[in-house]
């Protein structure tokens, strides 16, 4: 593609104190990696590269050749497939968490977060624990642009993801024979130093991350970088859950006592693009502790309401929804919201107080058509706000209601279903019929 193999462009890189040069050739291997020149990528001596790059990125004073190094050091990992390995033994994980907990500029935050988000995603060994990447992640994290820290959670979970428990023991060394047993001081297994870091670093950030989203007045760049944060948090939180619960029994207390539960309610109210997404997440947490977050949504009392204004929008067709209420026939984000609701409602089932939800007034309820006859018998329907003021009486069990049409007014007998017009006295029948396929939302 540019006239010059891998192997010339590495040996041009490899020990080059030309600053201006050394950028050069980095910009043009960032190029080759980036446009997916297959070539190029085939004849690369991963290897080499590996080293090359990370010698290059290791150098003091000159944040334009680091940034290039960066940039091609992300592109290695992202289209040469198997470099993850070959660059972590070449100290690239090292290098790269010196260099974020010290960065500012945010162009070399962006390459370093990508680099890390990389490399945990093809972390098969869970190395990353043991390499400061959590605490640097979660430090950068008070210099990042909102924009990238969606970037950092991933991090997280991918990490997480990876998480192991009970790492091989390193093998013994060999002993002489009679050799005197030497003292060692006590060490925290590795279990022990994750829980701490998960309880003292990971869920703190989590915490504050989200109640730093409780903001409403934002305009459309920042709402869906809001929605970005508030989808990674919750897939972060879940996947915390799902791989710890068992070893720390009470994380899902910890979370909900730091407000999380809460927060997501918040965060529920405002975000409609992500209830799929909190909805699980706040099924997940009942799910690992029902009597933990269970009374924390019952106790809240915008919970009921939030999920009827899921579950029943006020325009919404209920007709079609109660024609086919498993989605056979229609697909969009609101069913996938309705399963999280059932999903949600099915983990809390166990600690919810007895007829908490069958006591509740109904959500929807059946359209009726109220009809006056003419002289010639032929049906008039009433307007719809006359038709609700109808349809409330007869509901209410009144005697008469009194009603305006069509600029008289008329008495309406719901006993011998009458309309009565007092100045002329005379009468005519009225008729309630109940629509097959009718539905509207009820009246809070």
């Amino acid at each position: 593609m540019l006239g010059i193999t891998p192997g010339e462009l590495l040996g041009d890189l490899d020990g080059n104190k030309n600053m201006g040069v050394v950028r050069e050739k980095l910009e043009w291997m960032a190029t080759c990696l980036c446009c997916g020149d297959e070539e190029f990528v085939r004849a690369l001596d991963i290897k080499r590269g590996s080293r090359i790059l990370v010698d290059v990125c290791r150098i003091k004073g000159e944040p334009e050749v680091s940034l290039m190094g960066y940039r091609a050091m992300a592109g290695v990992l992202e289209f040469v497939p198997k470099s993850s390995e070959t660059l972590v033994g070449c100290g690239a994980v090292g290098c790269v968490v010196g260099a974020l907990k010290e960065c500012h500029d945010f162009a070399m935050l962006e390459e370093l977060l990508k680099i890390l988000q990389l490399i945990s995603r093809d972390d098969a060994t869970g190395i990353l624990w043991d390499s400061g990447v959590i605490s640097a992640t979660i430090q950068s994290m008070t210099r990042q642009d909102r924009k990238l820290h969606a970037t950092s959670i991933s991090i997280l979970e991918n990490m997480i993801i990876k998480l192991n428990f009970d790492p091989a023991p390193p093998k013994p060394k060999s002993k002489r024979l009679f050799s005197k047993p030497q003292p060692t001081a006590p060490q925290s297994s590795p279990s022990q130093q994750i829980v701490a870091t998960i309880r003292k670093e990971v869920l703190p950030c989590l915490q504050g991350l989200l109640a730093s989203l409780n903001v409403t007045d934002l305009d459309q760049g920042s709402l869906k970088e809001k929605s970005e944060t508030i989808k990674s948090i919750c897939n972060c939180l879940c996947t915390l859950v799902e791989r710890c619960h068992r070893r720390i029994p009470d994380i899902v207390t910890f979370i909900a006592h730091q407000g999380a539960v809460r927060d997501l309610m918040t965060l529920l109210q405002q975000e409609q693009t992500q209830h799929s997404t909190i909805l699980k997440t706040l099924g997940i947490l009942c799910s690992a502790g029902p009597s933990v977050v269970t009374p924390l949504l019952v106790s809240d009392g915008r919970f009921l309401k939030i999920l009827t204004d899921i579950l029943a929008p006020e325009q919404q067709d209920f007709t079609t929804i109660l024609k086919d209420p498993f989605g056979t026939e229609r697909a969009s984000a609101s069913d996938i919201s309705t399963h999280d609701v059932l999903y949600l409602l099915y983990s809390m089932a166990p600690q919810l107080p007895s007829g908490m939800l069958v006591t509740q007034p109904s959500i929807v309820r059946r359209v009726h058509k109220w009809e006056w006859e003419d002289d010639y018998h032929a049906p008039g329907s009433y307007e719809d706000r006359t038709r609700d003021v109808l349809e409330k009486a007869f509901q209410e069990g009144a005697a008469q209601q009194q009603i305006t049409a069509n600029g008289h007014n008329y008495t309406v007998d719901m006993n011998l279903m009458k309309q009565v017009n007092p100045s002329t006295g005379v009468a005519r029948n009225v008729k309630r019929e109940t629509l097959a396929s009718g539905y509207q939302r009820a009246e809070e």
